[in-house]
């Protein structure tokens, strides 16, 4: 009897560590990712837009997606991952081709998604019931 008690707090403090974990990794790859999208939406309402920094900005994005892709995978919604990774690409094509006033839709549907996806997976008791 006290070993079965044992065995269901270890494993209930094992989802909770583990919880802990990947929301604090989930909120900092949402900070992470609002702050370039952020810093891109500037450079692209610039009156002076300058191509070179707003492809850069674009691919230094996209990048840093694909790089935090690889762990949000393991305990998100791929469908969820998806929505995100389906406004980057067609913002990367918008910036391919110039089509600056038409990237800040994009911009926004992104940033609304992670911060959807961080609220969405925050333990709390709307979550959880």
């Amino acid at each position: 009897m006290i070993r079965e008690v044992f065995v269901c707090l270890a494993i209930i403090i094992l989802i909770l560590v583990g919880n802990f974990f990947s929301q604090n990794y989930t909120s900092k790859s949402v900070a992470e990712l609002t702050e370039k999208i952020d810093e891109l939406k500037q450079e692209v309402s610039k009156n002076e837009q300058d191509e070179t920094v707003i492809k850069n900005k674009t691919e230094e994005l996209y990048n840093t997606w694909r790089d935090r892709f690889n762990i949000l995978a393991y305990y998100i919604e791929h469908t969820e991952l998806e929505k995100v990774e389906a406004e980057l690409v067609v913002l990367r094509g918008k910036v391919a081709n110039l089509n600056y006033n038409e990237t800040s839709e994009n911009l926004e549907k992104s940033a609304f998604l992670l911060k959807h996806i961080e609220d969405k997976y925050a333990f709390n008791l709307q979550n959880i019931f």
